[in-house]
Order: C-alpha cells, then sequence, then structure tokens
C-alpha cells in the first residue's frame, strides 16, 4: 500500500492511492479562482472521494485515505491574509452599508455565546470592548444588567454611529483610540476585556493581549472571537492562553456556511502569581447540532 501525488500541473493536483487489493482511486483537487475574494479557493471532489471511501473496505486504506486528503488540502489551501487598513479606509466602510451583515440574524449565535459567559462569570462586572466597531456587543447586553462598559475603536465614524445607541452616558462610554497604544482613563481594570474579531488585523496579535492582561481585574476573564478562516490567529491565542483556558468553542451557521472559534480565559494574577478559580460549563447532553 502506498500514495504519491501525481500531475502536479498549475491547474491540477491528483492523489493516486494504490490499496493491497489492486484497486485504485482517483482523488481530485481542484482550484478554482474566487475574483471577488481575490485568492484560490481549493474544493476537493467529494463525489470521487465518497464513491472511493465507499468501495474501500479495508479500514487501514481507508484512515490513509482520510489523512491523505487532511493534508492535501491544508498544503495546497493558501493562508488568509488580512489586509491592514487606514483609518479613513474604515470610516468610508462604516458610512456605507458594508458592515451591516454583523447586526444581522446570521451573526447572533457567536454574540449569544459571548452574551452567556459575560452572564455567568461577570454578571455585572465592567466590561472592556476593544475594537467594538458600531458597539453591537452594548446592544446584546440587557439593559438593566447595569453594566459598565467602555468600548474602543480607531475608525470615528463606527464611534459616532456606536454613541447615538448609548442609553446611560453615565456607565457606557464609547472612546476613539488605535487599540496598539490606547490606555483606560486613570489605569482603569475591568472584569471582562473582550477582544471581537479584532485580533487577526494585528501582525502580533499575543502582544495585543498580553499588552491588555494587565488592564485586567483579580480574577478577570478575556473573551476572544476569530473567524474560522483566521487559524493562525487562533492558534497564536491558544497557544498563549492554553494553561488558563476555562472553555473553547466552535460556532457554525449553516447559511450561509460560516463558523468563529470562542474561547474564554482566566489568566494568571500578575499580583499573587495565581490562577483564579476555574469554573467548568456543562453543555447539555443533547445539544442541538449548530
Amino acid at each position: 500500500m502506498e500514495s504519491s501525488l501525481e500531475g502536479k500541473a498549475k491547474d491540477d493536483f491528483r492523489i493516486w492511492i494504490w490499496s493491497k487489493h489492486g484497486k485504485n482511486s482517483l482523488i481530485g483537487v481542484q482550484p478554482c479562482q474566487n475574483p471577488k475574494a481575490g485568492w484560490l479557493n481549493y474544493t476537493v471532489a467529494q463525489r470521487r472521494w465518497q464513491s472511493t471511501m465507499r468501495n474501500t473496505r479495508d479500514w487501514k486504506v481507508r484512515k490513509l485515505l482520510q489523512k491523505v486528503k487532511r493534508k492535501v488540502v491544508k498544503v495546497l489551501r493558501p493562508p488568509v491574509e488580512i489586509e491592514l487598513k487606514d483609518p479613513s479606509v474604515w470610516d468610508r466602510e462604516y458610512t456605507s452599508d458594508i458592515w451591516d451583515y454583523l447586526g444581522s440574524v446570521e451573526q447572533l449565535p457567536r454574540y449569544a455565546m459571548i452574551e452567556a459567559w459575560r452572564q455567568y462569570f461577570s454578571p455585572h462586572g465592567s466590561i472592556l470592548d476593544l475594537g467594538c466597531g458600531e458597539g453591537i456587543v452594548l446592544r446584546r447586553i440587557p439593559e438593566n444588567a447595569g453594566v459598565c462598559y467602555t468600548g474602543v475603536d480607531f475608525s470615528q465614524a463606527a464611534i459616532e454611529i456606536a454613541r447615538k445607541h448609548v442609553l446611560h452616558p453615565n456607565r457606557e462610554t464609547f472612546i476613539h483610540e488605535d487599540v496598539n497604544s490606547f490606555v483606560p482613563p486613570d489605569q482603569k481594570k475591568f472584569d471582562v476585556i473582550l477582544f471581537n474579531e479584532v485580533l487577526y488585523y494585528f501582525p502580533d496579535a499575543s502582544r495585543i493581549v498580553t499588552r491588555y492582561q494587565g488592564f485586567l481585574k483579580t480574577g478577570g476573564v478575556l473573551i476572544v472571537s476569530v473567524f474560522h478562516p483566521n487559524v493562525k490567529t487562533w492558534k497564536q491565542v491558544e497557544l498563549l492562553l492554553h494553561d488558563v483556558q476555562i472553555q473553547s468553542v466552535n460556532v457554525t451557521i449553516s447559511q450561509p456556511r460560516k463558523g468563529w472559534h470562542l474561547g474564554i480565559y482566566r489568566p494568571v494574577n500578575a499580583a499573587s502569581g495565581e490562577k483564579g478559580p476555574i469554573h467548568r460549563l456543562s453543555l447539555p447532553a443533547t445539544a442541538p447540532n449548530a
């Protein structure tokens, strides 16, 4: 039993698998250009693949086929490149309708997870929302929760939109500032610090997370949300905070097909050098399919 990569041309990749039964099967991995996204999407020829799996009874061969598929797709799929935009570009986008979908129903599962964590670990605590955009997170928090909320974003247009939704100016604040250099007024510390779809816009996500741990109260938590194609950023966060993780989940919706990695962490207390108590959340035994 052996495998090899043949016919590796510019527009076509093929893997041939020979089993000890003498049968051979073709798995085609065909790159197709997506002009709108500007990068290559790779699709596996699922029909041939499924036929191969059905006709292969040897579990060792099936295991090899699964392994080959994962390796090939991983190699051929290009990394996601996030464009670092100038603040003026963000301002133009926020004044148009390009980011309106963030407040749509498709994003609700992700926000629901963030809000559930907030209510469980810090129902009345203070929140620092970094890269807050139009302040959608604040709109998902019940008005009677009484939390002190601070949102930070370097888009002036986004901050102006967010301020229109402020109901309690004494405890809800939006600040126009760059997350790279922002320092909370009076060195204030927070019960919850949220990185909601923002870390992959920084060349070094670990540095940003480490910087803001100093603004976390004793026993406070970090919440991170990362859109699933940005695996590199998610791995950086997991590597940095793995030892202090409370829970991580993958949230997926079917229409349109999207997913997010989310995690909640309680970092080491810089003052005492000890971890805060970790609470494990129990999911229902019959959780609905995402």
